[in-house]
């Protein structure tokens, strides 16, 4: 696995990855923890678990380890409390794509964020299945 340079510009770059994909675990459990239905449920918190394995492989290319801020879950939560479930996974959706095209570069010095990159477009279509009519 690649190491990266802390006198890179890059690490400034990964470190916001992976403090994204920590903040993403605490939304996708909170999440869980509000949805009844068991599937839902299940998908988010398979979606943790991915996350949480992004901010894993992250952490191990920029050696530095972070823990998650939980601005981003009070976010999204005031959010759905507002505006519901559906309005939320719009944003979710939109955040998990715009993250393909990001990995998809950083794959190119780091090839281990590949499975980051491939797992970001497979969450937004775990999320598309979600919303309801």
């Amino acid at each position: 696995m690649s190491k990266i340079d802390t006198e890179n510009s890059n690490v400034k770059h990964v470190l916001k990855l992976q403090q994204g994909e920590l903040d993403a675990v605490l939304v996708y459990r909170w999440l869980a923890a509000k949805i009844s239905d068991d599937k839902k449920k299940q998908l988010f918190l398979q979606m943790a678990s991915d996350e949480g394995t992004h901010a894993t492989i992250l952490k191990n290319i920029s050696q530095i380890k972070l823990t998650p801020k939980h601005f981003k879950s009070l976010f999204i939560s005031a959010f759905y409390l507002l505006f519901g479930l559906n309005a939320t996974l719009r944003i979710l959706i939109k955040g998990e794509l715009s993250a393909v095209p990001v990995y998809e570069a950083l794959s190119k010095q780091y090839p281990e964020v590949s499975r980051i990159k491939n797992d970001e477009a497979k969450h937004a279509a775990m999320l598309t299945t979600l919303k309801t009519k």
